[in-house]
């Protein structure tokens, strides 16, 4: 990808595009599929999870580390495009024990500039973090 120079004649445009890419990134938000059509997780609230509100990087944090493989990345390619195109995803999930379900969805997530994800914490890993509404 080549990189754009920027001169005393196309500052000003180079500026505004640079804003209306940070407008968009910033009204990012997670697309999360409605309750009852999750691949699972239907009765996390009996079973002592709650839905947190969560910064991707958090998540990241909080989990094992993804390897970045090509295998990773292409995932991580088709998640944004799902995103992009408006389709919806599953919240993410952190298990008391730590297991987890969701790194490739926060790594997209983070990329696209999303402040925030749906967490299922079955745990209190975020205790102190929102719920998610």
């Amino acid at each position: 990808m080549a990189r754009e120079i920027v001169t005393s004649q196309n500052k000003k445009e180079y500026d505004e595009k640079k804003l209306g890419m940070k407008k968009q990134i910033k009204k990012a938000s997670y697309p999360m599929a409605k309750h009852g059509t999750w691949y699972g997780e239907q009765t996390y609230a009996k079973e002592g999870g709650k839905l947190k509100k969560v910064t991707p990087e958090e998540y990241i944090a909080k989990v094992k580390p993804l390897e970045m493989d090509e295998e990773s990345r292409e995932n991580i390619d088709l998640l944004k495009e799902h995103i992009k195109s408006g389709k919806f995803l599953d919240p993410l999930l952190i298990r008391k024990n730590g297991k987890e379900d969701g790194r490739h969805r926060a790594h997209a997530s983070k990329e696209l500039g999303i402040s925030h994800v749906p967490v299922i914490d079955y745990g209190n890993h975020f205790e102190k973090h929102e719920d998610w509404k």
